[in-house]
């Protein structure tokens, strides 16, 4: 027999920004040091959130038999990023943008910490179950793919306006390229949701090619982790 497949409540929405905005603060202002955890929670909440709503694991990307079509999808792009990222190291003008002086006093295990347990299991884990998995799903089901697309992508980019605030006293190099006068911080949060709109897009559509969370998840870790590494690199 097949399941019913129901559409999900309108109002289910909002108890999902909810979850996502205490978060971000919990995350950003309120407990940073309890990231990880918290963010492995509020994925867990989500997901229950989601599938009491009548969304199935294909809804969310996390059917399994699609994990070898993630694996598929999500491996070439991240050798891509990190050609991507090795290509601008090397670039005397690009090395300057991987200094990050929030990593000026950070050993190497501290660095290690942040890309292979803090970026995969806090950020990426949370944001890829969150935007591409849950919203994505509720979105698609109640509204069709393109406005999942478009609204996952573009609240994708608003949730990194606090994280991103200080960002540009962290990286010398945004304040020289700006020049003076022009207020960094703002300039850097509107180019921050910009960008990560965009890349919001690009990480629905490796979900939606491959019908796995996985081939955005390992796309979106190498980024972020790639990130951690090469800035540690580019301050010794």
């Amino acid at each position: 027999m097949r399941p019913t497949v129901r559409t999900p409540e309108l109002w289910v929405i909002f108890p999902v920004l909810a979850v996502l905005v205490l978060v971000n603060l919990s995350n950003n202002l309120w407990a940073p040091d309890l990231y990880v955890p918290v963010s492995i929670a509020a994925a867990a909440l989500l997901i229950w959130i989601a599938r009491q709503s009548g969304l199935f694991w294909t809804d969310l990307g996390l059917g399994p038999h699609w994990v070898r079509n993630g694996f598929r999808w999500g491996l070439p792009f991240v050798g891509v990023v990190a050609i991507l990222y090795s290509a601008a190291f090397v670039i005397p003008a690009g090395q300057q943008f991987f200094v990050d002086e929030r990593l000026a006093e950070t050993s190497l295990w501290e660095v290690l910490w942040l890309a292979l347990v803090r970026v995969p299991f806090g950020t990426v884990l949370l944001e890829e179950v969150a935007f591409r998995g849950v919203l994505y799903g509720l979105f698609r089901r109640r509204f069709g793919p393109l406005f999942a697309t478009i609204g996952s992508s573009v609240l994708f980019g608003l949730w990194h306006v606090l994280p991103t605030i200080p960002l540009a006293n962290s990286v010398p190099a945004i304040g020289d390229a700006l020049g003076p006068g022009v207020d960094a911080s703002l300039v850097s949060v509107l180019v921050a949701v910009a960008f990560t709109t965009v890349a919001g897009v690009g990480f629905v559509m490796l979900r939606r090619w491959s019908h796995s969370l996985l081939a955005p998840s390992l796309v979106h870790c190498a980024t972020n982790s790639l990130g951690y590494l090469f800035a540690w690199v580019a301050r010794v």
